[in-house]
């Protein structure tokens, strides 16, 4: 009984890849498939390797995007809705004394006082 159950299923999934009019839907579904399998290669290798060999560039780029999201935000805050914000070296200070800081950027700074304390 099982055993038909299985080929049974199987004969689903065959027509399933087989027959014309499910093409688009196959074709979604491989969408979804290699961007989800890119996407949780790209964590994998970013979280148990480091970006490695390529982790100064990896670096280096985190670093001048979080550095151009600042800048942007900074200039869309001020010129276009008008906040009256104070900036000091990454974070953004706004006149009710809450502020806004680039996590990245904080995050490289934390490793380097790391780094020196030890």
């Amino acid at each position: 009984m099982i055993y038909n159950r299985i080929e049974e299923v199987s004969s689903q999934i065959k027509f399933f890849f087989r027959d014309s009019k499910y093409k688009q839907v196959r074709e979604v579904i491989w969408f979804i498939v290699i961007t989800a399998v890119i996407h949780f290669s790209y964590r994998f290798w970013a979280m148990h390797f480091q970006y490695w060999p390529i982790q100064a560039w990896m670096g280096s780029i985190r670093n001048f995007m979080a550095a151009t999201v600042f800048e942007q935000s900074t200039w869309v805050n001020q010129h276009i809705l008008g906040l009256n914000l104070t900036r000091t070296d990454h974070v953004m200070y706004f006149s009710n004394g809450s502020g806004i800081a680039i996590i990245t950027i904080i995050k490289e700074r934390i490793r380097a006082l790391i780094d020196k304390s030890l």
